[in-house]
């Protein structure tokens, strides 16, 4: 099987499920299908190889993953602020969201802790504004989301 035809099935299937919750008010399992297809998006940033502190893909990885999540953030306010709110499916939220700070756990720490992705031997390899996107990306956004899916449950 071809693996453009796999990628884009762990992409757009996801995707068109979130359209179809979301048009019938499932607001919260709607930002869950979103998570799921910002997951494969935001692990794009682990194909390459920090070739001499190439870091390229974990920037990418972080700006097609980056809307996703925050129409999940949106979702997940959307449907506290309508009163919707899902006690089951915000912590399936969360949960998703940790899940991926856990997978992709390398990128943020390496960004945080060594001012690139690829480790301590390639400092500051981007710049200041590619180590904001790899943050904003990989850890800012995931955590609003967990905040926002167990803020979520919490209430419903």
């Amino acid at each position: 099987m071809n693996p453009f035809v796999i990628i884009v099935g762990a992409v757009c299937l996801p995707l068109v499920a979130s359209v179809i919750l979301a048009c019938v008010g499932r607001w919260m399992w709607a930002a869950a299908a979103m998570i799921i297809t910002a997951m494969p998006l935001q692990l794009l940033g682990f194909t390459g190889t920090c070739t001499q502190g190439a870091d390229g893909t974990f920037i990418t990885g972080s700006i097609l993953s980056a809307p996703l999540l925050f129409i999940a953030i949106c979702f997940i306010l959307w449907a506290s602020f309508k009163r919707t709110a899902n006690r089951s499916a915000g912590i399936f939220a969360a949960a998703l969201s940790l899940i991926l700070l856990a997978l992709t756990r390398n990128a943020w720490l390496g960004a945080v802790f060594h001012g690139s992705p690829c480790g301590a031997d390639y400092l500051h390899a981007s710049g200041a504004e590619g180590l904001l996107i790899i943050l904003g990306g990989y850890l800012a956004l995931p955590i609003l989301v967990t905040a926002g899916g167990l803020w979520s449950a919490s209430r419903a």
